[in-house]
């Protein structure tokens, strides 16, 4: 039986509760980046925004960042292992922390959520379907037969529970998609169109600023993001060996993040003799330091062969002026991201000397890359990041509606 949302305040302030598992910017990452300059855009469309997570930051439970107010569950447990997956225990940990912050919901508004790691989600929609809260999910991705390679041994339980999520909260909350892709997946395994969004990334435009000559550049190949296996890094790093080898190309190549995989990926480049052409950056925690070395790369790669069909990094490349390629893969990026020949390529089969053939095709001929480079800073301006915080305010607006809400009301 659904209990009746009351109102929750009297002074007209619209009120947002973000969750997610770790919060940008403590923790980088293409998810909680969004919610991150969504959130603080929000903020100035006149919503009070928390965001309820694992206290990644120094200090205390709360902080206050960009006019978001941060909510902490405490010190996370290991996200990832070893092997750069997702620890299975942290759902677990997740699941009980929720659990017993459920009690916050009747104090918003809305609730915002994002998907990983997924263990959250059921508890949540269910509690905000009792209360009459509004309820949006961020479901970037669709794992499908995807969980029997994330583990043999629970991916059944993974698959099931997506099953069950997508049918169950389609009926009672709004997903957004960052992808055309991911919103096809989406209503072939919920059956339901009317709940299901798309909203692409954005681009941060005035942490970009201006694009430099080509008289500043300095590398040729920029890659940017967390340093995990499914990344395809290594795969990068084996086609700068291969375009040495291959077509007698000795290039350079900027490498921006961390993640578990970076001593590996140190050590693969030092294996292959490259060390000298790969520069590894690490976490840089300042977002102008890194579009100022992006801008000073020729071209971004995008190796990833997994991870969902959206992605934040291939839109930071264009609004930095970089022609992007990527790799074509059935649990990839969705192949609307990259207009094949005009604002880079995408690469197949997925091989080392694949990409390096298709980098060597692009880096010996200026001209093909000056016409790439003109594509993408006309491609760019399709990503706002105010036009898509208007996007989510709508719907909202229209989900507060439909739950016979009044906080729109003058």
């Amino acid at each position: 039986m659904q209990k009746k949302h009351q109102e929750v305040h009297d002074s007209g302030t619209r009120k947002l509760l973000m969750v997610a598992d770790v919060a940008y910017p403590f923790v980088k990452g293409g998810a909680q980046r969004r919610q991150f300059e969504v959130g603080r855009r929000l903020v100035k469309l006149g919503w009070e925004v928390h965001l309820l997570s694992y206290q990644s930051w120094q200090g205390g439970q709360n902080r206050n960042e960009y006019g978001i107010k941060y909510i902490g569950l405490g010190l996370p447990p290991p996200i990832y292992n070893r092997k750069g997956k997702r620890s299975k225990t942290q759902p677990i940990h997740f699941f009980f922390a929720i659990l017993k912050n459920l009690w916050r919901i009747r104090h918003y508004d809305v609730i915002w959520a994002s998907q990983w790691p997924m263990s959250h989600i059921l508890p949540i929609t269910l509690m905000c379907q009792y209360r009459g809260v509004p309820l949006v999910i961020d479901y970037f991705e669709v794992w499908d037969n995807l969980w029997f390679k994330y583990s043999k041994s629970v991916g059944w339980i993974g698959l099931l529970l997506e099953k069950i999520l997508l049918r169950y909260t389609t009926r009672h909350a709004e997903l957004v998609t960052d992808s055309r892709l991911e919103e096809k997946r989406i209503r072939r395994v919920s059956g339901k169109k009317d709940t299901i969004h798309y909203l692409p990334h954005g681009i941060p435009k005035e942490e970009i600023g201006e694009l430099p000559e080509a008289s500043s550049w300095k590398y040729e190949i920029g890659c940017l993001g967390r340093l995990k296996n499914h990344k395809g890094v290594n795969l990068l790093l084996k086609s700068v060996a291969s375009l040495r080898d291959r077509h007698r190309w000795k290039t350079n190549l900027a490498i921006i993040g961390d993640g578990p995989e970076k001593q590996n990926l140190s050590a693969l480049a030092e294996s292959l003799g490259i060390s000298d052409q790969v520069t590894f950056f690490g976490l840089i925690p300042d977002n102008e330091e890194v579009y100022n070395i992006m801008k000073k790369c020729r071209l971004c790669v995008v190796p990833t062969i997994g991870g969902g069909a959206g992605n934040v990094t291939l839109n930071e490349a264009y609004g930095c002026g970089l022609p992007v390629l990527g790799f074509q893969t059935p649990d990839g990026m969705d192949p609307e991201l990259i207009d094949h020949g005009e604002t880079g390529l995408w690469i197949h089969p997925v091989t080392p000397e694949a990409l390096a053939d298709g980098l060597f095709s692009i880096l010996s001929d200026e001209k093909i890359l000056a016409e790439m480079r003109s594509a993408v800073i006309k491609k760019s301006q399709e990503f706002d990041w105010d036009s898509i915080a208007q996007g989510y305010d709508r719907i909202i607006m229209e989900t507060n509606q439909n739950k016979k809400g009044n906080f729109y009301k003058s």
